[in-house]
């Protein structure tokens, strides 16, 4: 804690000494990614995490992101005269009913830790997000993702509950925490095995005519002008967007898995990484119709069956049909975190922050 902000205990010889305002010791401005580069990548040491963001991040998510360029604030510590906290906001372009809108994700928010007290971390919150509210039709964070013990940000509670489920491809690792090893390593074997007849199976009655195509811009582009004229309100997939997201991002390595219906229409999208403890992470999964969706499901788990140790989507509650179907095909939830939303002034009318299906495809990793 900075000297200027300890309390004077006072006795009957010294009058109490008051303690400075947070505004006289702190404020916020805006910065300038090119300009104040290395301010970021200092503050950044301070995010949770063993290894922290790098210039590679900055570059690819806030200089080169193609829904324009992001932003960056400070917060200031007045007594020094230099930065003690930094914000970097994303842009995000969304689709609301059909009308395109650019909202924006805060991400890497950190703040020197003799600088962490309320005081100072609720004015920087609150001071962003309403100058992020005056640019940007919707702002939203996922701060909870960081911190299980965060329930508000900036004086906004934490609205969305984004649901983690896992289905276990290897039940090996999963039966030795409760059986000895030789009975878990020869039930769990003869488990795998029936996955591998079981889910193939169940694909081929459960994909109703779609089928698994090779992934390609004008596929792309093709499902994002079917899901943006809905009534979803949910962020850009175009392929423009994939590319930047998925081929560029330098943090992992995607593969991709694309279907059309009987009639050859698009219908669904699927990108997925292999976690460090060898785990499918389902990224990003859209579809057109509940329909697609479990094709997309049925398609996946038959993909993996016996290549790796479990499948793991994380979806919004936003998404009822979604956890239904997967939770038909054996999935369990394992956990969740929550995250928030706000809208701007210039929010289309019909954007009811409610119903904007956010998913982990559009935070800040």
């Amino acid at each position: 804690m900075p000297a200027a902000l300890t309390t004077k205990i006072s006795t009957r010889d010294d009058p109490v000494t008051a303690r400075p305002k947070v505004s006289d010791l702190y404020e916020v401005r805006q910065g300038d990614i090119d300009r104040d580069m290395d301010d970021v990548l200092r503050l950044w040491r301070y995010l949770p995490g063993d290894t922290p963001p790098q210039r590679e991040k900055l570059d690819w998510f806030y200089r080169d992101n193609p829904a324009g360029r992001g932003l960056i604030f400070f917060l200031d510590y007045k007594p020094e005269g230099k930065p003690v906290g930094v914000v970097c906001l994303g842009p995000r372009e969304f689709s609301i009913g059909g009308q395109l809108t650019t909202g924006t994700v805060f991400g890497d928010f950190a703040i020197e830790p003799e600088h962490r007290s309320l005081g100072p971390a609720l004015m920087f919150q609150k001071a962003f997000l309403e100058l992020a509210t005056q640019q940007f039709s919707i702002v939203y964070g996922f701060p909870n993702a960081l911190s299980g013990k965060v329930r508000s940000f900036g004086g906004h509670k934490l609205g969305y509950n984004l649901n983690i489920f896992v289905l276990p491809m290897d039940f090996r690792p999963y039966l030795k925490r409760r059986l000895s090893t030789w009975v878990a390593n020869v039930l769990g074997l003869a488990a795998n095995f029936a996955t591998r007849i079981v889910y193939p199976v169940r694909a081929l009655l459960k994909t109703r005519g779609h089928r698994v195509v090779e992934y390609s811009d004008e596929f792309m582009n093709r499902l994002w002008q079917r899901l943006s004229s809905s009534d979803q309100q949910l962020g850009t997939r175009d392929a423009e967007f994939v590319h930047w997201r998925f081929t560029r991002s330098p943090n992992f390595q995607f593969e991709t898995l694309a279907l059309v219906n009987r009639d050859g229409v698009p219908a669904a999208f699927a990108a997925l990484r292999t976690s460090e403890d060898q785990v499918t992470v389902v990224e990003d999964a859209v579809a057109t119709d509940a329909l697609a969706y479990e094709a997309l499901v049925a398609f996946l788990t038959k993909r993996f069956a016996g290549r790796t140790r479990a499948l793991r989507f994380t979806i919004s509650e936003q998404r009822g049909h979604a956890e239904q179907i997967l939770a038909a095909y054996w999935f369990r939830k394992r956990g969740s975190f929550s995250a928030f939303a706000t809208l701007g002034t210039n929010a289309p009318v019909d954007t009811d922050v409610d119903r904007v299906d956010l998913s982990f495809v559009d935070n800040d990793v």
